[in-house]
C-alpha cells in the first residue's frame, strides 16, 4: 500500500462511517465470543484496531508495509513487526484470538494464508475475518 493511503486512513478511521460500523459490529461479536489471552491482528496497518483489540488482551499486530508500523508506533503499540499473513513469526497456537480487517481481499494466495492463521490459532481460539467483498 502507498504511504499516501496511510496518511488518509490516519486521518479519518476513528470517525468515518464505514469503520465506525465495522467496529460496532466486529467488536460486540468479539466481546461475546472471544476469549481473553493473547491477540494477533493480521495486516495491523496504521494500529487503530490494534489498540482496541487490548480489550482483549496482549496485542501483536503484523503487517508487510514498514510505513504501517511507523503508524502503529506512533500510536504507541510497540509490539509490531514486518510479516506477511502467509508466514507469521510465531510458534503454533500461540494466539486464542487472531483477527484479519479488511486484509484478505489483499491477498493472493488467500488459503495460505488461511492455513497459517489456522495455524497460530490456539485450539478453540477465535478466528474474526472481515471483507468488504
Amino acid at each position: 500500500m502507498e504511504a499516501i493511503a496511510y496518511d488518509r486512513i490516519w486521518e479519518i478511521e476513528q470517525d468515518m462511517w464505514w469503520y465506525r460500523g465495522r467496529r460496532a459490529v466486529c467488536f460486540e461479536l468479539l466481546r461475546r465470543h472471544a476469549p481473553r489471552g493473547r491477540v494477533l491482528d493480521v495486516g495491523c496497518g496504521t494500529g487503530y484496531n490494534l489498540k482496541l483489540l487490548e480489550e482483549f488482551g496482549e496485542t501483536c499486530g503484523v503487517d508487510p508495509f514498514p510505513e504501517a508500523l511507523d503508524y502503529c508506533r506512533k500510536r504507541g503499540a510497540q509490539r509490531v513487526q514486518e510479516a506477511s499473513a502467509e508466514k507469521l513469526p510465531f510458534p503454533d497456537r500461540h494466539f486464542g484470538l487472531v483477527t484479519a480487517f479488511d486484509v484478505i481481499e489483499h491477498i493472493v494466495d488467500d488459503e495460505a494464508a488461511l492455513r497459517e492463521w489456522n495455524r497460530v490459532l490456539a485450539p478453540s481460539g477465535t478466528l474474526l475475518i472481515y471483507t468488504p467483498a
